[in-house]
């Protein structure tokens, strides 16, 4: 709509008074009401109808600068947002180029943008100097709110609420807090941030393990440790746990509390496999480091191996064998050919024979995982079968055979000759024409499962029969009986072994690790299965030791100077 002249002159008188008025009393209600921001808001939209040409011709210039300092004022020390954004629409309508009071307005209006870019800078630097500690009980605090959270949600069920919306918001914080955590340990500016992520982590998946399944309600908060936390986990304690002390100059004092430290870390680790919150196998790259280590944490590996063996034999045994493995590995990097004169080989025999008297002296109680370590050594030793560098060469893995050599007296005699049969079936088309040095391992291996009786394997009518042998178990002299296999019978077994190692492959890392190693008694069924054994007087299930499905976890395990048994409460494997 066109105003007519008139209606434009009126608006003009209305604008002059308007102007004339608040040029003097403006500033004032600034200050009145600077209280109620929404009312300084209306206030401070009043100068963008003024009109401007009489702060000169009236000589009013004090009122203008006046005027320019209560709004620097207010910008400075209030945060209200509309109040912000009136500030800045006022300031720019009183900046317009072309008034006669543009320069005075624009010097104020520069001030004021020098002033909250200092003030940025300032707090930014404040927090990028935050001192470490700061941060470290941010995190603890986070990781307090979500266990108190949890409390309060079971008093909630407990009382008979339904705390769906509590339950919901203490997943989704949780989900999230992890997620920071394991940022902050992958990419943490300090050491310390670091560390304090690692215990946090250690702890949740201790708090919200699914011992929460036994409640129905707390179901969804189970967090679980996938492939990429435990490999996170693991990283951390190679690099800050098992570390060679290298600063001489450091008072003995300090390195007391550095190694109290790294203790705790490795506590806090093991917790985990203790409490089956990851798989058991993730443990071989503690176990590896027990001999090199044993000083400063051979009690917590030492207890960690028992309380693992006590879980399921035949996984911990497995675990056994994957860190001698992955120890011969290093001995073969760069391609270099496995000195077995060598210290490193040596220390490897050495944890070897710490492994095997770990077993203790009940052969017949740790029977299958004695054999399922025998089996998983042979295969690592003859896969590959051919020598790539030396075509008519033993197998570039076959001096393990020396270092399984220290587990054949956990052998029963039956079961040496089952070993023997496998051994002789896997490596049959290698066998040496003759007895040079690099043939020595699969000779001194053979002989230690014979005892010397023959080098070659046995032979024995097509028919598989029995015999008793008289031998002492429990104090009793008892009937055992020893089965010897016919070649049909041996080849018939080899057979179904092979089939089922054809179908594992690496679907066993498809999901993490096999269920097999994290499932106490139980086998998963695509793992190939452990060798035939003869069987036992007493044994319900004929050539097979099994844990029973009811066995309990034990209560408590004290690694270090922490009491793990204090930190969650136990869980059966039938309850899992």
């Amino acid at each position: 709509q066109i105003l007519s002249a008139k209606e434009l002159k009126q608006v003009q008188d209305d604008k002059t008074r308007l102007t004339e008025h608040f040029i003097q009393t403006l500033p004032l209600l600034l200050d009145k009401y600077r209280a109620d921001p929404e009312k300084l808001a209306n206030l401070l939209a009043i100068p963008q109808y003024f009109d401007l040409d009489i702060y000169t011709t009236s000589r009013q210039e004090s009122n203008l600068d006046f005027l320019l300092k209560k709004i620097i004022s207010i910008v400075e020390k209030l945060h209200d947002t509309e109040v912000l954004e009136t500030c800045a629409k006022t300031l720019e309508q009183l900046c317009t180029e072309g008034n006669a009071i543009y320069t005075r307005c624009d010097v104020a209006r520069s001030t004021l943008i020098d002033m909250i870019v200092n003030k940025y800078k300032e707090a930014v630097d404040e927090w990028r100097s935050l001192i470490e500690g700061a941060v470290k009980y941010c995190i603890c605090a986070c990781f307090f709110g979500i266990l108190w959270d949890l409390r309060h949600l079971e008093e909630l069920m407990e009382s008979g609420s339904n705390g769906t919306q509590e339950l919901a918001l203490l997943k989704h914080n949780l989900n999230n807090f992890m997620e920071a955590m394991k940022e902050m340990l992958l990419l943490g500016p300090s050491q310390v941030y670091k560390e304090e992520a690692y215990i946090v982590i250690c702890d949740i998946l201790v708090m919200f393990c699914d011992q929460l399944a036994n409640n129905p309600h707390l179901g969804d908060l189970v967090y679980y440790a996938d492939r990429n936390l435990q490999m996170i986990l693991n990283d951390f304690i190679q690099s800050y746990v098992f570390v060679m002390e290298d600063d001489d100059e450091q008072d003995e004092h300090s390195k007391i509390e550095e190694l109290h430290k790294r203790r705790n870390f490795l506590a806090s680790f093991c917790k985990l496999i203790v409490y089956n919150v990851i798989p058991t196998k993730v443990a071989c790259d503690i176990f590896k480091h027990y001999v090199k280590y044993y000083n400063d944490y051979g009690d917590i590996i030492k207890a960690t191996l028992g309380k693992a063996r006590e879980i399921n034999k035949t996984n911990c045994a497995r675990t056994m064998a994957l860190s001698l493995t992955l120890l011969f590995k290093d001995l073969q990097r760069d391609g270099i050919r496995v000195n077995r004169q060598s210290e490193e080989f040596i220390s490897l025999k050495e944890l070897a024979k710490r492994f095997a008297l770990s077993f203790g002296l009940d052969a017949v109680k740790n029977r299958e995982a004695i054999t399922a370590l025998h089996r998983e050594g042979i295969l690592f030793s003859v896969n590959p079968l051919e020598n790539i560098e030396d075509p008519t060469g033993p197998p570039p893995n076959l001096p393990f055979l020396e270092i399984l050599t220290e587990f054949t007296n956990k052998l029963l005699k039956q079961d040496k000759r089952v070993v023997l049969t496998f051994l002789d079936r896997r490596i049959t088309a290698g066998m040496p024409s003759s007895r040079g040095e690099d043939w020595q391992p699969l000779l001194m291996y053979r002989n230690s499962l014979v005892h010397g009786e023959t080098d070659q394997p046995p032979v024995t009518s097509k028919r598989a029969y029995g015999r008793k042998k008289k031998e002492v178990l429990d104090g009793q002299e008892v009937d055992v009986p020893v089965l010897e296999l016919s070649p049909d019978a041996v080849e018939e077994e080899e057979g179904v072994v092979e089939e089922a190692e054809d179908q594992t492959s690496d679907q066993e890392f498809v999901s993490g690790v096999p269920t097999s190693w994290s499932a106490p008694g139980i086998l998963c069924p695509w793992y190939p299965r452990p060798l035939a054994l003869p069987p036992i007087p007493g044994s319900q299930i004929p050539g097979v030791v099994r844990r029973s499905s009811g066995d309990e976890y034990p209560p408590i395990l004290h690694l270090g100077s922490l009491l793990i048994g204090d930190c969650a409460p136990i869980v059966t494997p039938n309850q899992r």
